[in-house]
């Protein structure tokens, strides 16, 4: 497998964070493959912009930042 990209954003409350969390685990005890997790939001607990970028790989990820996104994944017109 290539290295995958994947960006999930929306608001604080959606799932965001969770989301990006389960597929970089799912990745990493299913399919024994190397996965980062890099989580931005605001500083309100609900109703901020949050975005979360995972990127999973068959070879350890050196550099956990996006380059370009494989999958984008936006739950509000805003994010």
């Amino acid at each position: 497998m290539a290295r995958t990209e994947i960006k999930v954003s929306g608001f604080g409350g959606q799932g965001v964070i969770k989301s990006g969390y389960i597929i970089g685990k799912a990745a990493s005890i299913y399919d024994k493959l190397f996965a980062t997790l890099t989580q931005s939001f605001g500083p309100e607990a609900r109703g901020s912009a949050c975005s979360a970028q995972v990127i999973i790989d068959d070879e350890p990820v050196l550099y956990p930042y996006l380059k370009k996104a494989d999958i984008l994944v936006s739950m509000s017109q805003e994010a």
